[in-house]
């Protein structure tokens, strides 16, 4: 390494061999040392001030979901672009007409909770609530969305009928929005 020259320490004030021109400490210590200390929190000239008063206020202002909203419309106007002719322009009637890979992006995106216990680790299971071999079994009042140890109460009938929410109740149509084709 090209030595640069001698110097004094910005905070120690001690006489060094600088490594390179810009090297204004003797070592790292000093550096931290008067990084730390140099700057008082509190110091904040009043302009500063008052841009940070002003992102705070614009920021409880500002409706989170319309964000969101604004994220999803996005993301949504990209997979229409990109489809070439795959994407679907009509929501289907039940969540179960789709494939289990895209229900599972739909709650992943939703970032349901199980609707029994709140569990959120992961993505829960659709689960057909009196069976599947009821008429009309893919309507969202015989679904709900339970984690796995729920799910395997239920099929252990340790939890009931009574103890779940239907899909219908849980979210209504709003995986739709979350939907993108």
């Amino acid at each position: 390494m090209k030595n640069s020259g001698r110097g004094i320490c910005k905070h120690c004030q001690n006489d060094f061999i600088k490594k390179d021109s810009r090297q204004i400490f003797c070592n790292i210590v000093c550096a931290n040392k008067h990084n730390h200390t140099g700057k008082k929190k509190g110091n904040l000239s009043d302009e500063t001030k008052e841009k940070i008063r002003r992102s705070v206020l614009a920021r409880k202002r500002y409706n989170v979901n319309e964000m969101e909203d604004e994220i999803r419309e996005k993301h949504f106007q990209k997979v229409i672009k990109h489809s070439k002719g795959k994407y679907r322009d009509y929501l289907p009637e039940s969540i179960l007409q789709l494939s289990s890979r895209t229900i599972r992006k739909i709650f992943k995106r939703m970032k349901l909770p199980c609707s029994r216990c709140g569990w959120n680790e992961a993505v829960c299971d659709l689960h057909h609530i009196k069976g599947k071999k009821i008429l009309d079994a893919n309507n969202h009042t015989n679904l709900t969305y339970l984690c796995p140890n729920c799910h395997r109460l239920f099929h252990c009938k340790i939890i009931g009928v009574e103890d779940v929410i239907n899909l219908k109740d849980y979210i209504g149509e709003t995986w739709g929005k979350f939907y993108y084709g």
